[in-house]
């Protein structure tokens, strides 16, 4: 795409869906006669192969920071990386899926050793907490790492009670003194649902960090190891996980946006007083569970205490789902929304209403997916 080289552009964030077999690196231009882009920041919030990051990364050669929601492994397991020099490129956040340890060993060798800030989310291969492996690519490869930050989950099945020794064989490695010189700390935790063990391993503050990940479903009693940890800067919390009655909760008395990511069929939520923004991507509501959610207890002590004032429901909401969380967020100024096709106008209807005085003073709303049939 010829805007990729407005000289003017330094900042670009790509945010599409493509097939499984599909390539991003179709959106750059073959018929460019630069080859080049420059843009210092990149920011891609979908899936791209490894097989494809050279093309890329060499045309986008002057990027400062670069930030990928997630990178995919080797369609072709043969293939070798070749390297680039990014001289520039200083900071990079990866979320990582089916990449083992080796592919990304290969990463950083070809394009990432100049970095100096690394963020980088794994799962699955356990060599990923390998803390000898970590010390000699870092030492050999990435001598301008200043902060390392890293999120690992580690899934087994395990026929007996060993699996947190085994887990902490490994991350034990993580205390050395190579960790401690560099201030790089780290804590963890385990899930156990029958015999399946899932440990999450990631890394602490150092660096005056505005998000952390919460996790329900752990337990003070299920690892001596656990560091329990509160911070005080923190302004964005994600909660992930699964509740028990003696999760370990966090207190951060500065947040302002939540982010959830739990299985569970139903949350209660008491929503922080300091939150004003509040996006919703999918909910699973009844027909029949509408009028019982509202007259609940609990609903009307969220509705009186939130100071929710911008909603964003990236799903298509019927008349019921709207007047569910209008009611919910009666202090909206900002309404996102998509709407079902069917009953669009009826939507349209009682959001203009003036009857409704949850809705008096919304002065904004932006539709998402609307029937080219209803705009007429």
């Amino acid at each position: 795409m010829k805007f990729f080289s407005l000289p003017a552009l330094k900042y670009c964030k790509i945010t599409c869906e493509t097939k499984k077999d599909d390539r991003l690196s179709f959106l750059i231009d073959d018929d460019d006669d630069d080859k080049y882009s420059p843009i210092e920041t990149l920011i891609i919030n979908d899936r791209i192969w490894l097989d494809e990051i050279h093309d890329i990364l060499s045309y986008f050669s002057n990027l400062h920071r670069l930030s990928i929601d997630y990178l995919d492994g080797f369609r072709n397991k043969q293939l070798k990386i070749d390297s680039i020099n990014l001289k520039s490129l200083t900071y990079v956040n990866l979320k990582v899926q089916c990449l083992d340890f080796n592919q990304f060993e290969q990463l950083i060798i070809g394009y990432f050793q100049q970095v100096e800030s690394l963020y980088l989310s794994s799962r699955y291969d356990i060599d990923y907490l390998n803390a000898n492996r970590w010390q000699q690519l870092i030492l050999n490869h990435m001598k301008n790492l200043k902060i390392f930050d890293l999120y690992h989950i580690d899934c087994k099945r395990f026929d007996n009670n060993n699996s947190q020794q085994i887990y902490h064989d490994l991350i034990d490695n993580f205390v050395s003194p190579f960790w401690i010189k560099r201030q790089w700390f780290f804590t963890h935790h385990h899930e156990q649902h029958g015999n399946f063990h899932t440990g999450y391993f990631y890394s602490t503050n150092p660096y005056k960090r505005k998000d952390y990940t919460l996790y329900y479903g752990t337990d003070d009693n299920n690892c001596q190891f656990y560091q329990q940890i509160n911070f005080n800067k923190i302004n964005h919390v994600r909660i992930c996980g699964t509740q028990s009655k003696n999760s370990i909760i966090n207190y951060f008395p500065n947040v302002t946006e939540l982010t959830f990511d739990l299985s569970n069929d139903s949350i209660t939520i008491d929503l922080n007083l300091n939150l004003n923004s509040l996006k919703i991507c999918k909910t699973l509501i009844k027909d029949t569970e509408y009028e019982l959610i509202q007259q609940s207890e609990l609903f009307q002590m969220i509705s009186n205490k939130n100071m929710i004032k911008n909603l964003v429901i990236d799903e298509c909401c019927t008349l019921k789902h709207i007047q569910l969380f209008v009611g919910l967020c009666p202090r909206l100024q900002q309404l996102t929304s998509g709407m079902n096709r069917k009953e669009f106008l009826s939507i349209v209807q009682f959001l203009l209403s003036t009857n409704d005085k949850n809705i008096q003073n919304l002065p904004f709303l932006c539709v998402l997916y609307a029937p080219k049939v209803s705009l007429k």
